[in-house]
């Protein structure tokens, strides 16, 4: 068992999807820190390997000397990977405990936490455990943590019932991020309720034999030349545009800069959101929608460049279009956020002009005042 974790992280040094699905870790560990209130910040990891996901992000953040993080990992050599580098990056409230995550009598102490990792796990146990699992998060998890998860969407792609079990165990989602060009996800959720009494010896899961796990029953299937999971096909010709969703603009103040635009202009904004309605020319008795919005500075949509407005386009098949962008060479983004008003992708066009790329749900509801175009 520890031989094959450890030849497993050496797929991190060739780079590719798994480190983009790293990346994808850090940023949103990033974005918990960015948020935790003042003073000590608990964090635990289940199964966290040489834990590069939250030491990745401790070498620069801030806050990282706040941060008291027990990490549980089977495999001594991968844990004491992990405290050579706590060291090196001078972090004594790093602490790794070579042990089976699968038990929370290894967590007494270290919880309740505020930031909770839980990726590389649910792959590679059964459906019912990962259900399990998320049940007793609650009992881990400090008022308002956040918890990081991963899972792949190779068939069946049980991250939908996934995102179910958090909303139904008192969490609400911050975000879902697909990997585009792959079947990995990344899913981020809010404890929303109060957390509940930590009980010790509580058995969350179960590491399956290595070829009954979801995860390599899947990549066995695509060797073998079956169907492979959707990440996924054009349907006929490249998906396309298919109006415009909304215009963003880029502002160190959006309630400043949306109170502008509504005193001087008339614009009908709530908040920083101004929702125009009009009707399609082809078919008059259907209602279209349009977007204006002032974005803060920092938005992760603007991505690292220093565009001052963003156009959103409608398309029909996100996951096809990305990566049939970037065979193209346009300068795409390596994820896509999926929430509850549906999927979205950005991309630079040959200027550099920021281009945000949204595929709405089958079921899309607008804002509830929108402001009818003349």
């Amino acid at each position: 068992m520890t031989d094959e974790w450890v030849a497993w992280h050496r797929r991190y040094d060739r780079g590719g999807d798994l480190l983009r699905r790293l990346e994808v870790v850090q940023q949103r560990i990033r974005e918990a820190l960015d948020v935790a209130r003042p003073g000590p910040i608990r964090a635990v990891s289940l199964c966290a390997g040489d834990g590069r996901d939250l030491l990745g992000v401790l070498a620069h953040h801030p806050r990282a000397r706040d941060v008291r993080a027990r990490l549980v990992e089977r495999s001594p050599e991968l844990a004491a990977r992990g405290r050579r580098r706590a060291a090196a990056l001078r972090l004594p409230g790093v602490e790794f405990v070579t042990d089976d995550a699968s038990d929370t009598r290894v967590l007494e102490g270290a919880v309740p936490a505020d930031l909770v990792l839980v990726c590389g796990v649910f792959g590679n146990v059964t459906d019912g455990d990962v259900r399990s699992t998320v049940r007793h998060l609650p009992e881990l998890c400090a008022a308002r943590a956040t918890v990081v998860w991963t899972r792949g969407r190779f068939p069946p792609d049980l991250t939908p019932a996934i995102r179910r079990w958090f909303r139904a165990s008192g969490f609400s989602e911050r975000s879902f991020t697909l990997v585009t060009g792959t079947t990995m996800s990344v899913g981020t959720a809010r404890l929303a309720t109060a957390p509940r009494r930590y009980r010790p010896g509580v058995r969350l899961f179960t590491f399956l034999p290595a070829a009954e796990r979801p995860s390599n029953r899947s990549r066995a299937r695509r060797r073998l030349g079956r169907a492979p999971a959707r990440v996924s096909a054009p349907r006929g010709e490249r998906a396309r545009a298919t109006g415009i969703g909304g215009v963003f603009l880029r502002s160190r103040d959006p309630a400043r800069l949306a109170r502008w635009y509504r005193d001087r202009l008339g614009v009908a904004v709530e908040g920083q959101v101004a929702t125009l309605t009009w009707r399609s020319p082809r078919a008059g008795h259907r209602v279209g929608h349009t977007v204006w919005a002032a974005l803060a500075d920092d938005d992760r949509g603007w991505g690292p460049r220093r565009a001052s407005a963003m156009v959103n386009y409608r398309v029909r098949d996100l996951e096809a279009l990305l990566p049939a962008l970037r065979r193209e060479g346009v300068n795409v983004s390596p994820t896509i956020e999926w929430g509850f008003a549906g999927k979205f992708g950005w991309a630079d066009d040959p200027e550099g002009n920021r281009l945000e790329l949204w595929e709405p749900p089958r079921r899309y509801r607008p804002p509830e005042r929108p402001m009818p175009m003349e």
